[in-house]
């Protein structure tokens, strides 16, 4: 009994079977899927668990089975038992027995898995399997394989972010540039350029004294009664038109542009070296004559048939600067020599440019 009790654990899938076929001793596994359904194993038939799928076209009998020993079989479960679903192949061998002259067949046996989730399915475990059955090891190599299958799957996907997150940051890092050129023209339309550039590199700003510079100012004649009989689109869309063109020259002209304040324009020149070899006194009458051009093409909105009319005036001298405020900074003048320009421009004549002796 220990004898058998050994194989039954050694050869979990194997049936000892007589000449009636009736089964006499069954592996441990297979008697576990069995005995869950059948009353009483010990009565139970090889033909009432299985038919044959292999070898083809022969029938269940012991002298059958004798005649093909040297076949593979392969047995399917019938019926609904829970052998139903089990294929097991093996092979057949006679066991000859002194007290028994037909003898018994042994039917060593694996059952056909075709992966681990198979496994599972039918309720058995690797341990089942027979220690010398090679399912055992295709059986943790597709596991293995499938499990890098998914890791492989996870590192594609992962990689896939990876290459999306470094798009983005390439297009945030394009935005950023761009952003940052949108800043520095700001920066450089606001303030002279070496204002700009130690404001940029986050440095303060010390308040300077220029000896000589050239300071134009600028308005509209009759201002006040356009505004007053015109609606007020229509007088930005004046001042926008008129300032763009007064800004196209002040640059060709390398001038600053101080500011705007409703109708009046306030340019210097000399507080740089970017006017060139010419003198600021020269450069800035120049503008003033580029200005009296481009005001002769700009409609007056109050009376479409005449251009605007502006007066201008001229005046150098000795300036302070500094950048002034905090929630809109601001490079301002200061001195005698602006408020003597303001005055030249605000007591000159309409289409005329007043300039003071200091600039003559």
């Amino acid at each position: 009994a220990t004898g058998h009790q050994t194989q039954r654990q050694i050869f979990p899938f194997h049936v000892v079977f007589d000449d009636q076929l009736q089964i006499r001793q069954m592996g441990v596994s297979l008697f576990r899927i069995v005995a869950t359904s059948v009353v009483d194993v010990q009565t139970v038939t090889l033909t009432d668990l299985f038919i044959v799928e292999r070898p083809q076209g022969m029938t269940l009998s012991f002298s059958e089975i004798k005649a093909h020993t040297n076949m593979v079989f392969v047995l399917r479960g019938k019926g609904s038992l829970p052998t139903e679903a089990l294929r097991v192949k093996g092979q057949m061998t006679h066991l000859n027995d002194d007290n028994d002259s037909a003898g018994k067949m042994l039917f060593l046996c694996s059952p056909r898995i075709g992966d681990i989730s198979d496994l599972c399915g039918r309720r058995l475990y690797l341990s089942d399997l027979p220690l010398h059955d090679a399912t055992r090891d295709m059986l943790l190599l597709d596991d293995t394989r499938a499990n890098q299958h998914c890791e492989i799957v996870k590192l594609e996907e992962m990689n896939t972010k990876l290459n999306v997150a470094h798009q983005d940051l390439a297009n945030a890092h394009q935005d950023l540039a761009k952003e940052k050129d949108l800043t520095d023209k700001l920066l450089y339309s606001m303030f002279p350029m070496h204002v700009a550039s130690q404001l940029k590199q986050k440095k303060a700003v010390a308040a300077e004294t220029f000896p000589s510079v050239t300071i134009l100012f600028s308005d509209v004649v009759g201002f006040t009664s356009i505004c007053g009989s015109c609606h007020p689109s229509r007088v930005v869309r004046m001042l926008d038109g008129l300032y763009k063109e007064f800004d196209a020259v002040t640059r060709e002209n390398k001038l600053y542009k101080v500011e705007t304040i409703g109708d009046a324009y306030m340019v210097v020149g000399g507080l740089t070296s970017r006017t060139g070899h010419d003198s600021h006194e020269e450069v800035v009458c120049n503008q003033a004559l580029d200005m009296m051009a481009v005001v002769s093409k700009v409609r007056n909105p109050s009376h479409l048939r005449d251009h605007i009319h502006i007066r201008v005036g001229i005046h150098s001298g000795e300036v302070m600067a500094g950048v002034v405020g905090d929630l809109m900074p601001r490079y301002c003048l200061f001195g005698d020599a602006v408020n003597v320009a303001s005055r030249t421009e605000s007591t000159g004549v309409a289409d005329k440019i007043q300039v003071t002796e200091a600039t003559h």
